[in-house]
């Protein structure tokens, strides 16, 4: 429940859409990513990682439920950023993800130290493009190639 209400932002009915089970696949497509940009070695690797991570697979969908849904995504992205960074400074802090404390280890020795604020500032401006209408898929891989 805890990763839910941190990642809704806010809002009561969508931290209830998230802990109903959105969550751990929005979590989930958030740790694929850092994985990914992490392992890869060029533009191209990132890119891949970026594909997997943008919303809108299968069926037509509106584009507000892309871009919402890649809006939670990036919030997980943030998340994970967060308490990475405190398990890397050693801070025993709450942590919103301490359900995945092994994940956030693995996270911390790449994402824990001066690459940690700068991939936060990149997610942040994520954030404000898709407020500011870009397409969900540039997003993403904006996101991936600033990470």
């Amino acid at each position: 429940a805890r990763p839910a209400a941190a990642a809704a932002g806010g809002s009561a009915g969508r931290a209830l859409r998230l802990a109903s089970g959105g969550q751990e696949k929005t979590r989930e497509a958030a740790v694929g990513l850092l994985r990914s940009v992490a392992a890869a070695r060029d533009a191209r690797g990132r890119l891949a990682g970026a594909k997997d991570f943008a919303a809108g697979k299968g069926a037509k969908r509106a584009p507000a439920a892309d871009r919402q849904e890649l809006r939670e995504r990036l919030r997980a992205v943030a998340s994970l950023l967060r308490d990475a960074a405190a398990v890397a400074a050693g801070a025993g802090a709450q942590r919103v993800n301490a359900d995945v404390e092994d994940v956030l280890r693995e996270l911390s020795a790449t994402w824990g130290g001066a690459r940690g604020p700068r991939a936060f500032d990149s997610v942040t401006e994520a954030l404000d493009a898709l407020d500011r209408n870009v397409s969900p898929k540039v997003v993403a891989d904006l996101v991936a190639c600033r990470l």
